[in-house]
């Protein structure tokens, strides 16, 4: 149902949707922003209420996520795709200069700048090596916020639970 609503949606629309009883996880938060929840009971039933915002990636956003995903990622690609991407993301350089460059066409380096894209993506997808680092930032991050407000037994609980997660007993 989410997904037909947000293939129909445009950015910067509304969308309204009304769930029933207990709503599961939203597996599409990078396209719907979640604005709002309210809950109502009516009849013995429980209804939640959802405002999305459809949200598109600004090309800033997008460029900054690649540039990520390439320092991990960056030597699974070909040594072409390295050499295209860093001349398009890091060197500022255009299709154009690229394709002079590598004395291939415009078209060229743009289908390998997106098949490169997509690669970096597939990687993240079925590794999580970014997601796992900002999760374990994030963590390390909440430990030494406890350490400096004193709170020792939480900063202790925090950096357990890492341990945990990093599958250290």
């Amino acid at each position: 149902f989410v997904n037909k609503a947000c293939e129909k949606a445009t950015p910067g629309m509304t969308l309204f949707f009304v769930l029933s009883g207990t709503p599961g996880y939203l597996t599409l938060t990078f396209l719907i922003l979640l604005l709002k929840v309210e809950c109502y009971h009516f009849r013995n039933k429980f209804f939640l209420l959802y405002w999305f915002k459809v949200r598109q990636m600004d090309e800033l956003e997008k460029n900054e996520r690649l540039g990520d995903l390439f320092a991990y990622y960056g030597p699974l690609l070909t040594k072409g795709q390295q050499e295209y991407f860093e001349d398009y993301y890091y060197n500022d350089l255009s299709l154009g200069e690229i394709a002079d460059n590598h004395h291939v066409s415009r078209q060229a380096v743009y289908d390998n700048l997106k098949r490169s894209s997509r690669a970096l993506e597939k990687y993240e997808d079925k590794l999580h090596m970014k997601r796992d680092y900002t999760q374990i930032e994030e963590k390390i991050t909440e430990a030494v916020y406890a350490l400096e407000h004193g709170k020792i037994n939480r900063a202790q609980i925090e950096l357990l639970k890492l341990l945990r997660q990093m599958g250290v007993e």
